[in-house]
């Protein structure tokens, strides 16, 4: 379960325009101020409709209040101002009735003056002021619209007209967001005002984004002659279009990033001055380039502020942070990312073996994902794409030809990041699954170590693997395992030991089973304890002689050889290895010889059998094995069947025995010995060995191979 929780909870950003003059930001209100003192100071009686123009998310309703607001206060002894919302009214008889209504109630002109015919109906038209979603008015609609339509509609007018002539009173109607309503009210809107531009002293502030309306108006009223119709029919209506400044990037720079760090403080996030540098290195370099509005600032700001409260235990939040910004700013290519997590983790290499074989590129999978992002669905420019494909290289370190890097892959999960497999899903999942191992659980775990006994230990280890998997537990732990005070790694790699099987998984067949990264886990914990003294040789020998069961003990030493992984830090020294080695030579030697060899069906239980001849020497493991073979020769039949995988080149589907394979058995038992079990055992057609047919019968395999090796390699 997520242990997190959301305190307090978070104050988003309101996407509202904004009143107050103290909050323009983008320095609106000179500009807004200019456009109301000039249409107070108009003094004809004509009418004229002004429309300000600037896409979603620039400001539009910003500037209409200022002016409002400017008006309503410096200029209204001269100015009435009216708020007219097309978005209430879901039809053009409903929008021409809201709009007179308006126009009636802010001049106290009475709707309803009309001839007797109607006049019946005055008190029900009465009630409709102030409601047009209430039950039965469909039926008033059906009622008046044919008055409303025709000869009623000029009567009003006039009077409108007349009372405007006499007063003298210079209104201004303000519609605004009409890009956002549907493409038949966005006409019926035009309508509207076209119907009652003769109106004196009244001006008209349309807001709208004017690339979407005259697209809209074109579908209405398309020209053949001309594909510019919509905007031909906008000049006809919008005498004075005026077009919101451009927004200085500085500004614009200045209000993300005030905003981030808003929310950096409202979450209680403190990155250190590193981790703020980096992230808006990304960010201003790979983000940036898309930030065109306020709006687009608003909604990132407000991602992160329900994505860092969540997850801000769990993950690294540099990383999170810019993954958000990629997903409001780039959401293509935020979906293609989360889509394909085995391309952008490395975890399938399969179709890519071959390529790295023949040495073509190091990085082939980066070199996919640059082409890939070429594509048009994802509307990159030049630019865009370079700076996306140097985030995206940030975040997963293995585009860059990383995959087997076991130091990065390690770092990677010590740090939370995005490309360690074990914490992807949180980032695009905001929290843990049902089953998912969490910071706070592990952290928690190493904290307890030196305070609980070793059952306790080991019956945390088994609920903390059996709720998530060995593989999870261990690879976070490994991450964690750098920080590790000596004396909770030492007791943490003894109590591991004895419980190996709890690690241990399989892949498609059983004979192939491993443990995870268990025995690597082992190492780190190792390299926490000094050499000297022999502390560390000490410890290790008590890991081989009680690790559990003995396959682990045998990759736990793998692990401990220097050699084997050449890694940078030598846990031993040469003698020291050798010493180990023995320990572990015993071991073996000990459970080969009270366990049942025919049904150990590991692959590698003949790696075994040569550790125990290197150590303890091939006479001791010879003597033995021939024994038990010539007393069971089907185990003959049994080594040679294990020995089928080391072949070279084979496959599950056409596995081979050739002389890798006989070198592995010959270095623990003679041939001659696995030669006659196998020919004691009559197995069919011996006398004319066809390893190369397709064999269905592994038994068959096993044996003809084998013996066609061995009588090639006799008879040189």
């Amino acid at each position: 379960m997520f242990e997190h929780q959301l305190s307090p909870f978070p104050s988003y950003y309101h996407d509202q325009a904004e009143d107050n003059p103290l909050q323009d930001k983008f320095h609106r209100q000179n500009f807004a101020q200019q456009i109301a003192d000039t249409i107070a100071n108009k003094e004809d009686e004509n009418n004229i409709v002004i429309g300000v123009h600037g896409a979603w998310g620039t400001g539009k309703t910003t500037v209409l209040r200022f002016i409002r607001n400017r008006l309503e206060t410096q200029h209204k002894q001269k100015i009435i101002t009216i708020d007219f919302n097309p978005w209430r009214y879901n039809d053009e008889d409903k929008l021409l009735i809201g709009f007179f209504d308006k126009i009636s109630n802010t001049l106290n002109l009475p709707l309803v003056r009309w001839d007797e015919k109607v006049g019946k109906f005055a008190t029900m038209i009465g009630s409709i002021i102030g409601w047009f979603m209430g039950e039965g008015y469909g039926k008033i609609i059906q009622l008046i619209g044919l008055t409303l339509s025709t000869t009623e509609v000029r009567k009003f007018k006039d009077r409108v007209i007349e009372h405007l002539k006499e007063k003298r009173r210079h209104i201004v109607i303000f519609i605004d967001d009409i890009d956002r309503l549907d493409k038949a009210e966005i006409q019926a809107v035009f309508r509207l005002v076209k119907l009652t531009a003769d109106f004196p002293y009244t001006t008209y502030i349309l807001a709208f984004d004017e690339n979407i309306v005259a697209d809209v108006l074109a579908e209405q009223y398309l020209s053949t002659k001309n594909d510019n119709y919509g905007y031909s029919f906008l000049e006809k209506i919008v005498q004075v279009p005026i077009y919101l400044p451009q927004i200085d990037e500085s500004d614009l720079d200045s209000y993300i990033e005030s905003k981030i760090i808003e929310v950096l403080h409202q979450t209680n996030i403190e990155l250190t001055p590193e981790d703020l540098n980096l992230f808006f290195n990304y960010y201003r370099k790979s983000l940036k380039r898309r930030l065109k509005t306020p709006r687009t600032a608003k909604l990132f700001a407000n991602t992160l502020l329900f994505a860092l409260p969540v997850l801000r235990d769990e993950v690294n939040v540099v990383d999170l942070m810019l993954l958000q910004g990629l997903r409001v700013f780039y959401p293509k290519v935020y979906d293609f990312v989360q889509s394909h997590r085995s391309l952008f983790l490395g975890e399938d290499m399969s179709q890519y073996i071959s390529e790295i074989a023949q040495d073509v590129q190091p990085t082939i999978l980066g070199i996919r994902i640059r082409e890939k992002l070429k594509d048009d669905e994802f509307k990159l420019t030049n630019d865009e794409h370079d700076a996306i494909i140097d985030l995206l290289i940030f975040l997963f370190p293995h585009l860059e030809g990383s995959f087997f890097n076991f130091q990065i892959d390690e770092q990677l999960i010590k740090e939370n990041r995005v490309a360690s497999r074990y914490h992807w899903n949180r980032y695009f999942s905001y929290g843990l699954v049902s089953n998912e191992l969490s910071e706070t659980q592990l952290t928690n775990f190493i904290e307890d170590i030196e305070k609980l006994t070793t059952n306790e230990i080991t019956l945390k280890i088994q609920e903390l693997v059996k709720f998530s998997n060995g593989r999870e537990f261990v690879g976070k732990l490994q991450g964690k395992a750098g920080e590790l005070q000596e004396a909770t790694a030492k007791k943490l790699a003894l109590v591991i030991a004895p419980i190996g099987e709890v690690f241990e998984e399989t892949n498609k067949t059983p004979q192939a089973s491993y443990f995870s990264q268990a025995p690597s886990l082992i190492r780190e914990l190792l390299s926490k304890i000094p050499l000297s003294n022999d502390q560390r040789f000490n410890v290790a020998k008590i890991i081989l002689e009680n690790a559990q069961p003995v396959y682990f003990s045998y990759e736990c030493y793998l692990q401990m050889r220097t050699a084997q992984y050449n890694r940078q830090q030598e846990l031993f020294s040469d003698e020291a290895e050798k010493k180990l080695g023995t320990i572990l030579a015993k071991y073996i030697k000990h459970y080969v010889e009270t366990t049942s060899l025919l049904e150990d069906n590991n692959i590698r239980l003949l790696k075994l059998l040569s550790i125990w001849a290197r150590f303890s020497g091939r006479d001791e493991t010879n003597e033995y094995l021939t024994n038990i073979v010539r007393k069971e020769p089907k185990i003959a039949l049994h080594i040679s069947k294990l020995a089928l995988p080391y072949g070279n080149l084979s496959t599950e589907s056409d596995p081979r025995f050739d002389s890798d394979a006989y070198k592995l058995i010959t270095s623990f038992i003679d041939a001659d010995v696995i030669a006659e079990g196998l020919i004691s055992l009559n197995i069919p057609e011996l006398d004319t060995p066809q390893d190369d047919s397709p064999y269905q019968d592994l038994e068959k395999i096993a044996t003809h191979q084998f013996l066609r090796v061995h009588r090639n390699i006799t008879t040189k």
